[in-house]
């Protein structure tokens, strides 16, 4: 084979096991059982952590969009009696935005949320793998310091890649470092 050929092949086989981990992924996320997703909503809206309002303001007094991550934290419930869970993978149903999930909750009813779902596979659908099994361990809050620490590791990440590949620190890291942007400005001049 020539090395062209060969590449092709690699490329095409790499892709190939990257939908396939992925199709494993979202089948692996609808093995965690619904009940434990629902109770785990349950209690953050017990907890005041979700609420049905689409944009609300946080403590902070900015505005959140709940919407999205009541769509994403609602991936997998809904699904129609009977189905398998491959249709219940390809169809990604979910509850959509925060009013129409929190009224599908209490009490759970697989028919009822079944009649209110949306089923087509969206981005964020992808989340699902990492999304069901942690809210339904550590609930809510416990979802988003995973994911903000998550961010914080791709950042670190980020940052080394960086500082390998040009040997210093980014510009702005080292004039934190440094202690003011003056003396950042002050050795580029100079050097």
């Amino acid at each position: 084979m020539t090395g062209v050929v060969r590449q092709a092949v690699m490329t095409f086989v790499a892709l190939t096991l990257c939908v396939l981990v992925g199709i494993g992924g979202l089948i692996f996320a609808e093995l965690v059982p619904d009940i434990w997703v629902v109770e785990a909503l349950e209690r953050a809206e017990g907890r005041g952590e979700i609420t049905a309002e689409e944009r609300p303001l946080d403590n902070a007094g900015i505005q959140i969009d709940e919407a999205s991550e009541c769509t994403t934290l609602s991936v997998g419930l809904g699904e129609i009696e009977g189905q398998s869970i491959f249709t219940t993978t390809a169809l990604a149903p979910n509850l959509g935005p925060c009013w129409r999930l929190l009224g599908n909750l209490n009490p759970y009813d697989g028919a009822t949320a079944a009649e209110n779902r949306d089923t087509y596979l969206r981005y964020w659908h992808g989340s699902a793998p990492i999304v069901r099994p942690v809210l339904a361990t550590v609930g809510l809050s416990g979802l988003r310091v995973v994911g903000m620490l998550a961010i914080a590791i791709a950042g670190a990440a980020v940052f080394g890649v960086v500082r390998r590949s040009s040997g210093t620190e980014p510009m702005l890291i080292r004039s934190v470092i440094d202690g003011s942007p003056a003396k950042m400005r002050g050795r580029s001049q100079s050097g």
